[in-house]
């Protein structure tokens, strides 16, 4: 079995379970992040899969621009965080 196989049957365990929808959102993201495979079709196979799965209740692309909204958010924060650091240094600004 291949780590897209196992992906994707991870995946499915979980959809049985009839976890609440916001869980299993998290828990799509994580498994996508942890058992990452670098290659765009596997990838497009994997959220084609679940969208199937879902009834296109939960789409993988929406996912992905969620994640990159995050990652944005969390740059903007550190970054706040070392201008308030710069500040408390006193270095003017």
């Amino acid at each position: 079995m291949t780590l897209a196989e196992d992906r994707l049957t991870i995946a499915k365990a979980l959809l049985q379970r009839h976890y609440e929808h916001e869980h299993i959102i998290s828990f799509l993201v994580f498994l996508k992040n942890f058992i990452y495979i670098d290659d765009q079709e596997i990838n497009r196979i994997f959220d084609n899969e679940i969208e199937k799965l879902t009834g296109e209740t939960i789409g993988m692309g929406v996912i992905e621009v969620v994640k990159r909204q995050e990652r944005q958010e969390g740059k903007r924060e550190e970054a706040i965080a070392i201008a308030r650091e710069m500040k408390k240094d006193g270095v003017p600004f």
